[in-house]
């Protein structure tokens, strides 16, 4: 027996372990979900923008939003990529209007409403006073700013929608990302999506849909989608993706399309 490589092994496996459980929030406190009810229209998901690291034109999020007649769109995270403490809703107030502009939401003509999940690890800005909700009106734009995840339901559609940033499942941006490109590239299998959908504990006529792994992601029989991210981090690529979330004769039609093409269920 190679007694030093038994126990260099051991050492390997126990800084894997506590690295994975040190990162997995889920496993010591719960994920506040709130509840919406969307009388109407389509909801646009995107996640991973980064604005204040991202030179592109990022105007056509409200050409998209108005083409696609989307009347609510969910940031799912990581809309600014510095991390900044803020005192007071004031400042998180001047954030979301620079936002709003900087996506050409207040050229949408109709009532929009978005809600912008804010991640709790490494990017968007650290609000004091954790898991609180704020709602700003920017012209026609009703921003819902908060932590956690939400949990979408039309009256007439059979199934529910949650989408949640992802570090919640893992912290660590790297790690998830390695997590889910590894699992794709391998097994063909959305691994941290589908994890989510057990931590969140749906039903299997709910949909998932995360950012955080800045890696696209469309399954319709596991019901999950990943829109990726819209700038690039290490050697993952942007996608320009979004989810597009409609109820048609009673069922929840969810795509992922982004500039160069679309996927759809």
């Amino acid at each position: 027996m190679n007694i030093p490589a038994l126990v260099a092994a051991s050492a390997s496996a126990v800084i894997i372990l506590y690295y994975l459980v040190t990162n997995s929030p889920w496993l010591t406190k719960g994920i506040p979900t709130a509840s919406l009810k969307v009388d109407s229209g389509a909801v646009m998901v995107l996640s991973d923008l980064h604005i204040d690291a991202n030179p592109m034109d990022l105007g056509i999020i409200g050409s998209l939003a108005r083409i696609n007649g989307v009347n609510t769109l969910v940031i799912a995270g990581d809309l600014f990529n510095y991390r900044i403490r803020i005192r007071d809703e004031l400042e998180l107030g001047v954030m979301v209007r620079y936002a709003v502009e900087r996506l050409g939401l207040s050229r949408v003509k109709a009532r929009l409403t978005v809600l912008y999940l804010m991640s709790s690890s490494s990017h968007d800005p650290e609000v004091h006073g954790n898991h609180r909700v704020s709602v700003m009106k920017v012209n026609n734009v009703t921003v819902v700013a908060m932590q956690g995840a939400v949990r979408l339901s039309y009256p007439d559609c059979i199934g529910s929608v949650y989408i949640t940033h992802g570090d919640y499942a893992v912290k660590d941006g790297v790690l998830a990302g390695l997590l889910s490109f590894i699992s794709l590239k391998l097994l063909n299998y959305p691994l941290f999506e589908v994890m989510l959908r057990r931590i969140l504990n749906v039903n299997d006529h709910d949909w998932v849909i995360s950012g955080h792994t800045h890696v696209p992601v469309f399954n319709s029989e596991l019901k999950v989608a990943n829109p990726g991210s819209w700038v690039k981090a290490l050697v993952m690529k942007p996608h320009f993706g979004y989810v597009t979330i409609r109820c048609s004769n009673g069922e929840l039609k969810v795509s992922l399309g982004s500039v160069h093409g679309n996927n759809a269920y």
